[in-house]
């Protein structure tokens, strides 16, 4: 939980950056923005290395994920747009994101 500080604390013992082990921090993107953005800071001490944005099949609106990586340091790693691993995870870039937006964008549009 971002709110347990001392599960926080412990977890970031186990995860030193001595280890040389990648932290990437699993984001909903149906998350409301407020409550992605408290988690990111609750778990930046265990050392992040990226971020990765899951369910970005079931968002009605993706520009919180967009706002969320520009407010912050930590570099997108990864997407997930459905229940198929590996199939629907990818890479995660800028200009895929915006792909998605735009895409997203049409299809509610669309409708």
């Amino acid at each position: 939980s971002p709110r347990d500080e001392e599960s926080l604390q412990e977890l970031a013992g186990c995860l030193s950056p001595e280890l040389g082990i990648e932290n990437h921090l699993l984001l909903s993107a149906s998350t409301r923005e407020s409550d992605m953005q408290q988690t990111i800071r609750a778990f930046q001490g265990v050392g992040l290395s990226g971020l990765v944005f899951t369910k970005m099949d079931e968002c009605e609106e993706l520009s919180p994920v967009f706002n969320v990586h520009f407010r912050n340091p930590f570099p997108m790693s990864y997407f997930t747009t459905g229940q198929k691993v590996p199939e629907d995870v990818m890479a995660a870039d800028g200009a895929h994101l915006a792909e998605l937006i735009a895409n997203h964008t049409r299809e509610s549009s669309d409708v």
